[in-house]
């Protein structure tokens, strides 16, 4: 008797941490645990942020790497070149290359992001006029300066991104 109380005590608490490992182990994406929740202050986003890495194809070959680079001024104003374009965007931002070159306004802007346990994360980033869909928003990585910049092609989840380093 002893004996079975041993084992249905050691399944109960087997399948107990079975239900506890799946539930810690939902994903929320590589980078959503990074994203900038409290507003950053202005003066700490400012400057040049360069490419750091893509994390679309491991075969996608980025000649321009070198030359990416997104640009915050104290103005307001902001410089995007040889930004990714997988969106299929084709309008005027559009290099030959394929590459989104633009400039245009940006403003400090809070976007949420649904966690895999359904709640709302806010993630502090900035909006870009005169820009495409695509990029029209960019993120903020880090909890203090220098921020790092994320931008995002599809579901957080899928990890699909670009990063940016600020130099």
């Amino acid at each position: 008797m002893h004996l079975i109380l041993v084992f249905v005590k050691t399944t109960i608490n087997f399948i107990i941490i079975i239900m506890l490992t799946s539930l810690i182990s939902c994903d929320d994406g590589q980078y959503m645990g990074d994203y900038t929740s409290q507003r950053p202050q202005f003066l700490d986003v400012l400057g040049t942020y360069k490419f750091k890495e893509q994390t679309i194809q491991e075969s996608l070959t980025f000649k321009e790497a070198n030359t990416s680079f997104i640009t915050l001024k104290a103005d307001g104003s902001f410089i995007a070149n040889n930004i990714l374009n997988l969106m299929g965007d084709t309008s005027k931002y559009v290099s030959k290359q394929g590459l989104i070159i633009t400039t245009g306004r940006w403003k400090l802007d809070v976007d949420s992001v649904e966690t895999s346990w359904g709640t709302k994360k806010p993630h502090w980033g900035i909006r870009l006029t005169s820009a495409p869909e695509s990029i029209s928003f960019i993120g903020f990585l880090g909890s203090s300066s220098p921020y790092e910049l994320i931008v995002n092609y599809s579901d957080p989840d899928l990890n699909e991104v670009m990063l940016f380093k600020k130099k």
